[in-house]
């Protein structure tokens, strides 16, 4: 890693032209093949990559995470070795030897200090749920990349990372209720095969062009104001720990006077980041869940019932159905769905509305003592709560969800 993190933006542009020339060259045809609008089009994806490659740099001095495994594929008999992450590894997954020296005199890198692993391999097998006597479902697929550390206490975490082309950002009710636990089934998965690794939870990580001025530190800037990180963490004292770091020394780096990057952005969001206790309880119910779902298929029951949801980043209500290409034949996308009761989830995973209450007060004094200002209260009548389904001809006259609508009990 320290001969990555002494690579320049011209060197990383070079590496990311060479790798996309091979792969066209090898799995488009040749160039021969190739139209000049098609060439002008594919090399500007070397700019996006070198800015991947830059905000990874910076990443990654920042932190203790270290890259472990790339296009993870859980399967039976499954197992990866796993590198050095401490710099020693000599394995082609996390060196750039064949590419380009850097002499140790150049290399001025100011990354933590990263602690080697003593875990030296991983089981990764699918997941597998009983149906019944008859019946077991595996579950594989294939994940991006996998990042592990060592905590000064001996912990080892692992957690998923997914590459978005587009944005993407975790809450922790959405998943109690099904929604975008792809990446946490993975967790459960590779945590389950090999016990003695934690769960340190899923990032997304957004590739996408960004425009980026050529500029050194406006380059940073724009990246990290661009590609903010969308994470779950299972926040025990070690994780959050580095959390912190991370977010504190990504800050300082990329900040430039004018930017508005600071450490408290880097930092996932406070529905984000369940205790081990809570990730433990979400884990149950995603895993119940599953084998609910798997249950009805296995029985002919395929009846669409969406989920409604909220999204940071994304207007309005989602729904499953907007990304379903089969909308159009279901036909029933505007008529019901399972509404997601946050109410429900704090009950679930035995969140405390006084400990939330305590914490939007240290955040915002100001603002909780107006709430909480008796006067202002009295004047204000109580609404009554509604689901926020939109009016439409099938709308009831209550649409509050009931607690047996809870994931794993679609009615």
């Amino acid at each position: 890693m320290d001969k990555y993190f002494a690579l320049s933006r011209e060197e990383l542009t070079e590496i990311a032209v060479k790798y996309l020339q091979q792969y066209a060259d090898e799995n488009l045809g040749g160039s021969a093949y190739r139209t000049q609008a098609f060439n002008y089009m594919y090399s500007g994806l070397s700019v996006s990559c070198a800015d991947m490659l830059v905000l990874l740099q910076n990443e990654f001095k920042s932190r203790r995470y270290r890259p472990v495994l790339f296009e993870l594929q859980f399967k039976d008999g499954n197992k990866a070795e796993l590198p050095d992450i401490t710099g020693g590894d000599t394995s082609e997954q996390l060196t750039f030897d064949d590419i380009t020296q850097v002499s140790d005199e150049d290399n001025e890198s100011e990354a933590l200090r990263v602690l080697p692993l003593k875990t030296t391999e991983l089981s990764i097998p699918p997941l597998r749920i009983k149906l019944n006597d008859r019946m077991t479902v595996a579950i594989t697929g294939i994940v991006d990349r996998a990042d592990m550390f060592r905590s000064e206490g001996g912990n080892e975490y692992i957690r998923i990372v997914d590459y978005k082309t587009g944005g993407h950002s975790f809450k922790l009710s959405n998943a109690m209720y099904g929604v975008n636990t792809q990446m946490l089934v993975y967790l459960i998965a590779l945590c389950d095969a090999n016990p003695n690794v934690y769960p340190g939870g899923v990032s997304y990580l957004t590739a996408k062009m960004t425009e980026a001025s050529p500029t050194e530190s406006g380059l940073l800037a724009l990246l990290a104001n661009g590609h903010l990180p969308s994470d779950m963490c299972v926040a025990d004292e070690d994780t959050r720990m580095e959390m912190e770091q991370f977010a504190e020394r990504y800050a300082r780096a990329v900040a430039a006077p004018a930017d508005s990057v600071n450490a408290k952005k880097l930092m996932p969001k406070d529905d984000a980041q369940p205790t081990p206790a809570q990730f433990e309880k979400l884990r149950k119910e995603i895993l119940e869940q599953t084998e609910n779902v798997l249950k009805r298929l296995y029985k002919g029951d395929i009846q669409a019932v969406p989920t409604i949801y909220t999204e940071e980043g994304k207007a309005g209500q989602q729904k499953s159905c907007m990304y379903c290409r089969y909308k159009a034949v279901c036909g029933n996308q505007d008529l019901h769905g399972v509404v997601v009761d946050e109410e429900i989830t704090e009950r679930k995973l035995g969140i405390s509305k006084k400990k939330k209450a305590a914490k939007k007060g240290a955040e915002n004094p100001e603002a909780t003592a107006f709430e909480n200002n008796p006067a202002v209260s009295e004047t204000k009548p109580d609404e009554p709560k509604t689901s926020g389904v939109k009016k439409g001809k099938s709308k009831k006259t209550s649409d509050e969800p009931e607690e047996s609508w809870f994931i794993g009990e679609i009615k």
